[in-house]
């Protein structure tokens, strides 16, 4: 790519080495070596000169170094050239003094393409460097003059000692190009490939110089022409960067310079203007003729000052550059940068090039920025300071506090000025070599999460998370710590840890037994009771579903529950079922299985197994016992409701007596109304002997049934309790079909309406109890509410326990509400709950207990 340059063609190069391939072959060796060598000593020598005296335009000490070390490595070629055998100019013609100078100044070139990339951002004076190649030219010259190395010996060839000294040389090439390639960003792309490609024809010249046993042979000639072509490319490509580049800027100065946005002039170290662009002229509104020849200070620098005073024209003076000099205009009002090179060097200096440039919106621009800034510090120190995170600003390397916000001083209950005097070591329960570990850790990873106990002002221990990130404060690296109070979040932590140890020694030795199933229902773990109960061991129960042990009665709903649970239809079920005990017998219980969900998905099963049997024998006699009471109540209501029907009888029948033992005491009509009366209430008597029957009459199955009618005949059958104590029951009845168990729901009605009845019975206002239905949805709701001023609160909640009664002993068994309730959920699979409620009623406020029946429609 380098050398197929269109401006820059092979043809010299190529005309060159020709001329070296047609004197080997037309002329003596002799005449062949000086002009290959004085060739390529020409070439060395021009890349000092033109690295030299372009240095004032390329700025690249990579040349200049390079540049001064090919003049002598030319010279000594020269002299190796002069000290050939056959040239006969020295009092020698030992070919050992011309190969001992050949291979050191290899040598010597190879070291100068290495150091040379050592020394191409480091400032040095040519001199030194000139002076010091010059002594390594001597010392190679002198050594070579009165200790030649034997390098050759006639008729035996090149020795072991000059192939080796190749060898070291293309050893330290290698080493020049590798160190190129690496440090391949630092270079200009031509000088770059261009001394790459002369390392490698070098490389290949060396290798040429080891193959030979006579001095005219063809590795000769192709070493000393390779050996040419590595310093044509090093020289070709300095004038490509450093001489014709800068040469065709400057041709192109009158549309470049002219163009340049910034004003820029040519000036002499008096400050007097040789040359001006447009856009200088244009800034001070002049021509450049009326510009040129006059002072700089005059036309471009602030009006109102001294020429003697003027920094820029100081620095121009004193051959000084400005890199950059801001400065502002009072009279007109700007701003200004001004830059200055010097053209040359104070040896051959030819003029200063002064830039101007107007950076007046750029400045106010900053200006208005660092207004903006300033107004961005103080609404971060009010975010700082009004934050309600507690943070601390730290030194990372000393834990020193060196900010705390308002809501740290709370916090930590110190004054400010006092935790800013604390070392992070003093809040902390970790030492203080501890802390610095922390903290280097949090410098390492930049940002970081740390758990801690810190101590308070009052001695109070709190348990925080810790979050640090680096930033600065102040110009100075400092870590950034928001504190956030985690004790209460620690402590329920610790308060769930307790309570899972807690659950698994409940687990363990629970009452009931307790297993955990997999989503198949195979038993994964199991508690001793439920070993205990079924008389099993673990490990023949573990894996299983305990199918096998359980009685087939209602199998298919427990696996048709079992799906809807693991297909999340519903959370838990609990069914009653009978389960087999190894030793054959069997126990009614109560299976209760419940899913455990984890991240949004069932993981396992808990299932617990009540032993109901014992409890199924006191249900049934608490049952009898309702009904006994039940039937108490039934005995009052008879009495009541034949008191009427009894004494109406009575009366007829003592008129119709009458009538017989006093003959015309009653007329026909009077005699018929009475036997009419008789047969009336003899009918109502029967009537509700066939009511009380029914209600007595065991049954066991569900019918359907109209929720008006069963209400009715509950009233019916207690109606003359109410009447009695001047009650009125209001009505609002919705009929509905409802399917279940007939006699056990008027029970519950008659348990409500008889509490309801007792708690007005001494009332002296006037006494009501409202029943209303209503559907909702798929289910119907029972409302029962009277007006005697509602449940205390105390005790609503226990009104449901067994036994539990405000009456007096011999008015109430405490039983009645609780079997209520075991109807309705147990057995009509509904609820039956009780609230005090406030409503109105003909305009007047009442306050009562009521009681709400839910069930399923055609369940």
């Amino acid at each position: 790519m380098f050398l197929t340059n269109s401006r820059f063609s092979l043809t010299i190069p190529a005309i060159l080495s020709s001329i070296i391939i047609v004197t080997y072959f037309m002329s003596t060796f002799l005449v062949f070596h000086i002009i290959a060598e004085g060739f390529a000593t020409f070439v060395a020598v021009l890349i000092g000169i033109i690295a030299y005296y372009t240095f004032v335009f390329t700025k690249n000490r990579y040349l200049l170094f390079l540049g001064l070390g090919y003049i002598w490595i030319g010279l000594l070629d020269f002299l190796h050239t002069l000290t050939f055998p056959g040239m006969n100019l020295f009092d020698t013609n030992d070919v050992n003094v011309t190969l001992t100078i050949w291979t050191l100044t290899r040598v010597f070139e190879a070291l100068i393409l290495v150091a040379a990339l050592l020394f191409r951002n480091k400032k040095f004076n040519p001199i030194i460097i000139t002076i010091l190649f010059t002594i390594i030219s001597l010392s190679i010259s002198c050594f070579a003059f009165n200790s030649p190395m034997i390098l050759f010996i006639k008729d035996s060839g090149l020795t072991v000692l000059k192939n080796s000294l190749e060898y070291l040389s293309i050893a330290i090439l290698v080493v020049a190009f590798i160190l190129n390639k690496i440090n391949y960003k630092f270079f200009h792309k031509r000088i770059y490939m261009g001394i790459q490609i002369a390392i490698v024809f070098t490389i290949l010249a060396e290798l040429s110089f080891t193959t030979y046993t006579i001095w005219n042979g063809s590795p000769a000639v192709i070493g000393h022409v390779l050996k040419f072509i590595s310093f044509w490319v090093i020289f070709q490509s300095l004038i490509i960067t450093a001489f014709i580049k800068p040469m065709n800027l400057m041709a192109k100065d009158t549309t470049t310079y002219n163009a340049m946005p910034m004003g820029s002039i040519v000036v002499t170290s008096e400050g007097i203007i040789k040359q001006v662009n447009k856009e200088a002229c244009k800034s001070i509104g002049m021509s450049p003729e009326d510009v040129i020849e006059k002072s700089n200070h005059d036309l471009f620098h602030i009006k109102d000052s001294l020429q003697s005073e003027c920094k820029i024209c100081n620095a121009i003076k004193q051959y000084k550059e400005i890199e950059k000099f801001e400065i502002f205009d009072a009279i007109s009002n700007k701003y200004y940068l001004f830059s200055t090179r010097i053209i040359g060097n104070i040896d051959s200096y030819s003029g200063t090039i002064q830039v101007r440039n107007d950076i007046t919106n750029e400045k106010l621009l900053e200006l208005e920025k660092n207004k903006q800034l300033i107004i961005n510090e103080k609404l971060y120190k009010d975010l700082f300071e009004l934050n309600k995170s507690v943070i601390l600003l730290l030194n990372p390397k000393t834990g020193q506090i060196v900010n705390a916000n308002q809501s740290a001083v709370d916090f930590y209950g110190y004054e400010k000025s006092k935790l800013l005097s604390l070392n992070i070591s003093d809040i902390n329960i970790l030492s203080q070599e501890d802390c610095q570990k922390e903290m280097d850790n949090a410098v390492k990873k930049n940002h970081a999460y740390f758990n801690f106990i810190h101590k308070l002002a009052n001695g109070e221990k709190r348990n925080v998370e810790v979050t640090s990130s680096i930033t600065t404060y102040l110009d100075e690296q400092t870590i950034s710590s928001t504190i956030r109070d985690t004790t209460s979040e620690h402590k329920s932590k610790q308060k769930l840890s307790e309570t899972e140890n807690e659950f698994k020694s409940l687990f363990e030795f629970s009452n009931i037994g307790l297993g955990i199933r997999d989503t198949d229902g195979n038993f994964i773990k199991i508690n001793k009771k439920l070993l205990d109960m079924l008389g099993y061991d673990k490990e023949f129960l573990l894996n299983k579903t305990c199918v096998h042990i359980s009685s087939k009665e209602n199998l298919d709903e427990e696996i048709r529950l079992f799906r809807a649970l693991i297909n999340k239809e519903i959370p838990n079920y609990n069914i009653e079922k009978n389960y087999i005990r190894k030793d054959g017998t069997e126990f009614e219980s109560i299976l209760t299985m419940a899913s455990i969900v984890h991240n949004g998905e069932i993981s396992h099963i808990l299932s617990s197994i009540i032993d109901i049997s014992e409890m199924k024998k006191k249900d049934n006699l608490l049952f009898q016992q309702s009904k006994m009471a039940a039937m108490g109540e039934m005995i009052g209501n008879i009495a009541h409701q034949w008191k009427q029907p009894l004494s109406l009888i009575s009366l007829s029948n003592g008129l119709i007596k009458i009538n017989r033992e006093m003959e015309g005491f009653s007329t026909e009509e009077e005699i018929d109304e009475a036997i009419g009366k008789i047969e009336s209430s003899v009918e109502y008597l029967s009537t509700t002997i066939d009511d009380f029957r029914n209600f007595f009459k065991p049954n066991k199955e569900t019918a359907v049934f109209d929720i008006g009618k069963v209400i009715e005949k509950t009233i019916k059958l207690t109606s003359a309790q109410f009447t009695a104590r001047e009650i009125t029951i209001i009505k609002d009845i919705e009929s509905t079909q409802l399917e279940s168990y007939e006699n056990e729901l008027i029970q519950v009605l008659m348990n409500i309406l008889n509490n309801a009845r007792d708690a007005l019975e001494n009332k002296k206002y006037d006494k009501f109890i409202f029943i209303t239905t209503s559907k909702e949805d798929d289910k119907l709701m029972i409302k029962i509410k009277d007006n005697a001023g509602g449940i205390p609160i105390d005790i609503i909640e226990k009104i449901f326990e067994p036994y539990f009664t405000t009456k007096e002993e011999s008015k109430g068994t405490g039983i009645g509400l609780y079997m209520s309730e075991e109807i309705i959920t147990k057995h009509m699979k509904g609820t039956l709950t009780v609230q005090n409620s406030e409503y109105s009623y003909e305009n007047k406020n009442y306050t009562g207990a009521c009681f709400i029946i839910e069930l399923k429609i055609n369940s």
